[in-house]
């Protein structure tokens, strides 16, 4: 796992390179970049403006910038507590392609922050009897991350065990999507998530420590908030007196860096958390 600073000298390098020896099919994989880049450390409006450019750059690419696009702009409206614009967009999308189920786990994300637990419920059980079956390329840890956050929502301890196991594999790594496309942060706030459903107290707070070491190398700071929240849960209900303090310290972070990022959905939920 590398950190922001080798990151960002990469995607410079990669630019200077484009630009001097004038290879123009670079612009859209390096403005896809830029966009990632910026979703990573929370600046969302340049994001939103910079996944736009790379859609009109990319528009001989065809569906594939338009995914790349969608998974973006889902992750830009959902930390900025937007999700209820696109669901309609993804309702309909799978209506008309019931046998796609790529974008399933999208919207039982959508469905549970939004309150709709029973449509997150059904959307999460019909996913889980195909036995999370889902090919192993570069996207599958954040299709995995995705049912790891509904999975939590929802309590469901069963189902908690058998997606343990299978983003187990990913415990050192980022969440990234492929093609220069979005990089959830740390693997181990999922895993954390999963152990404390499941009642691995040790097991989860070892997760979450780690997570939290790789957010800030990679200046991941929405995630690094959503760890720290995450972690602040886990600890409370674990329920020892000995946590109290550490879980407050954390909530208060995460409320600090969700005000001073534009995160206002996360920002809520701490806020309900303390009324």
């Amino acid at each position: 796992m590398g950190d922001y600073a080798g990151f960002a000298a990469s995607l410079l390098r990669l630019r200077e390179y484009s630009s001097k020896h004038r290879i123009s099919t670079y612009e859209y994989g390096l403005t896809s970049l830029d966009a990632l880049r910026a979703i990573l450390i929370g600046e969302f409006t340049e994001a939103e403006r910079l996944a736009g450019r790379a859609l009109e750059i990319g528009e001989e690419q065809g569906d594939l910038a338009t995914g790349v696009y969608g998974v973006q702009m889902f992750t830009i409206r959902r930390e900025q507590g937007r999700l209820a614009e696109v669901a309609p967009l993804f309702r309909r999308f799978l209506d008309e392609n019931p046998r796609d189920k790529a974008w399933r786990p999208g919207f039982a994300v959508i469905a549970s922050d939004l309150g709709f637990i029973e449509a997150a419920r059904k959307a999460f059980a019909e996913i889980a009897a195909d036995g999370f079956a889902f090919p192993a390329d570069a996207k599958r840890s954040l299709t995995l991350s995705y049912l790891a956050e509904v999975c939590t929502h929802l309590s469901d301890a069963l189902e908690a065990e058998r997606l343990y196991e299978q983003l187990l594999p990913y415990r050192d790594n980022a969440v990234l999507a492929p093609m220069a496309t979005v990089c959830c942060g740390a693997s181990g706030r999922y895993l954390g998530m999963l152990a404390g459903v499941i009642g691995e107290w040790s097991v989860a707070e070892e997760h979450f420590e780690a997570a939290l070491e790789i957010d800030e190398r990679l200046h991941a700071w929405p995630w690094l908030a959503h760890t720290k929240h995450e972690f602040a849960l886990t600890l409370t209900a674990r329920g020892r007196l000995a946590d109290r303090g550490r879980a407050e310290a954390l909530f208060a972070a995460a409320a600090a860096s969700a005000e001073r990022i534009g995160m206002p959905a996360l920002h809520q939920k701490i806020r309900s958390r303390r009324h």
